[in-house]
């Protein structure tokens, strides 16, 4: 049966590869405050946050996605420029070893192409119960906000929804402003469908054959 391994790699194909390299923990995560601001075509991202350093370099790591491209416009800590690197499944945004204590990070930067799912960067520093998260989306003066978003958002009374996850997600969930699926989550949900058709119609001569050779033995 080989239908069901086509769509097992149809299912894993759009996730990017896992990173191999492991990075030392550069200290705690104490505030994350992250604005997603839906344009006509485009999301605009403006996030700071608050990390108590360890010393070592800290790095903040934002997925891949297919069909999307991340801009960076802005990355800064106290004094200086985030260094970025282009790597094969994933962008990192890396501050050299410093000293111990608490460091601001603020970058702003543009996700184009299918933004149905937004990549935050994630820093190596891991949150602990008392980290302030918070994750704003809002409509700019050409877009709309959406209806719904992951992980866990609430409608504020400004129209803007607002999440506080305990963990900062990789990814930002944002269905189309219409309640709908992005138009690339179409295309692979017909796809499917049609493999599922495939496989039923396979599945379907196969036992009329087994039929027709019992009764001709």
């Amino acid at each position: 049966m080989k239908m069901p391994l086509i769509l097992l790699a149809l299912a894993t194909s759009s996730v990017p590869p896992r990173a191999q390299e492991v990075l030392p923990s550069a200290g705690t995560l104490q505030a994350a405050h992250i604005r997603i601001i839906v344009e006509e075509g485009y999301a605009t991202v403006v996030a700071t946050y608050r990390v108590n350093r360890s010393g070592e370099p800290l790095a903040l790591e934002a997925m891949r996605m297919p069909d999307q491209v991340i801009l960076v416009h802005d990355a800064f800590g106290p004094g200086f420029r985030l260094d970025s690197r282009q790597l094969v499944d994933r962008q990192q945004l890396v501050a050299p070893a410093g000293p111990v204590g608490v460091m601001h990070v603020r970058m702003r930067y543009r996700v184009e192409g299918d933004f149905s799912r937004i990549p935050l960067f994630v820093p190596n520093a891991a949150a602990v119960p008392e980290s302030a998260i918070r994750l704003r989306i809002l409509a700019g003066s050409q877009g709309a906000a959406p209806q719904a978003a992951f992980p866990g958002f609430e409608r504020q009374p400004d129209g803007s929804l607002l999440a506080a996850p305990a963990e900062l997600p990789s990814a930002v969930l944002l269905p189309t402003a219409g309640g709908g699926l992005a138009p690339r989550n179409v295309v692979l949900l017909a796809v499917v469908l049609l493999l599922l058709a495939a496989a039923v119609a396979w599945a379907a001569l196969h036992v009329r054959a087994r039929r027709r050779r019992r009764r001709l033995t």
